[in-house]
């Protein structure tokens, strides 16, 4: 979030390579889908909050 914010023109590279590290997570069994999906909203959640508290 914070990376994307300050620089968008690296969305092209930052999108595929969180998401491959994601989906790897699960495909080696290192963590359930739920889990993933947990930590992302988390994710999402403190880096939108860090881009709105300190600009």
């Amino acid at each position: 979030m914070v990376a994307l914010h300050y620089y968008p023109q690296l969305a092209w590279v930052l999108v595929p390579f969180t998401l491959l590290v994601a989906s790897s997570r699960v495909i080696l069994g290192l963590h359930y889908p739920s889990d993933v999906l947990a930590a992302t909203g988390i994710g999402f959640v403190l880096g939108y909050a860090g881009i709105l508290l300190l600009p």
